[in-house]
Order: structure tokens, then sequence, then C-alpha cells
């Protein structure tokens, strides 16, 4: 029972420590804990979609540059068996870009409905996404 009450007399020490207002710098408080209960789907199927879009944008200008690479240097050999590989070969280092980012946008911006709408189902169910806020 001694034990108990010195642990309980501690508790309280570190209690009053830890949740004292800030004097100086020198306290610190404890964070609040917050569930998030629901997510709009909207919203965050567009975040992702222009995440993913930009991402998508830096791999295909990295693809294209190789692509570029690879047709310069083999060029006079196409060229020479299929005439209009050059012409369709530098569209493509233009395309390749573009058709990445649309496609990395739609791509996001549907992964993001889903996930939203199955946090949404799921999170009354095992309980949401715990967070801290100061």
């Amino acid at each position: 029972m001694h034990l108990l009450i010195k642990i309980s007399i501690l508790y309280i020490h570190i209690e009053g420590f830890i949740n004292a207002p800030a004097q100086n710098g020198l306290g610190c408080t404890i964070m609040e804990e917050r569930t998030i209960k629901s997510i709009s789907p909207v919203p965050l199927a567009m975040m992702m979609g222009v995440i993913s879009a930009v991402v998508a944008l830096i791999v295909g200008l990295i693809y294209a540059l190789v692509f570029a690479a690879i047709l310069s240097s083999i060029s006079n050999q196409i060229t020479t068996t299929f005439p209009i590989s050059t012409p369709f070969g530098g569209a493509l280092v233009v395309l390749i870009p573009v058709f990445a980012t649309i496609a990395g946008f739609i791509g996001g911006f549907m992964q993001g409905l889903i996930i939203a709408v199955l946090y949404n189902f799921l999170a009354p169910r095992i309980g949401g996404i715990k967070i801290r806020l100061e």
C-alpha cells in the first residue's frame, strides 16, 4: 500500500510538470489526441490526383530523355528501314510526359476516391486514424 501512495504522488508531480504552462520556454504541454471520423472523397481525390500527376510528369520526362537518347543513337539505322520512324519517335518523346501526366492524374484521382470511400466505410467499424494536435 505504501508503494502505491508513492507512485500516485510521483504521478501527480509528473502530470503537474507536463501540464504546467510554459514559463520562459521550459514547460511542455500534452498534445491533444483526435480521431479522423471521415474524409471528404473529392478533395482527397483531387489532392492525390495532382500529386500523382506531378510525380508522373517527372517520371515521364526522365523516360522521354532516355527514349530521346536511344532514338538519337540508332536513328540512322532506323530511317533506312522505316522512313517514318524518326518523326514518330520525335512525337513520342513529346507525348510520353503528356500522357504520363494525364494517366497519373486519372489514376491518383480514382485511387483517392476509393481510399476515401473505404475509409469512411471502415472508420466507424474499426476506429479512425488518431492524430495528435497541439
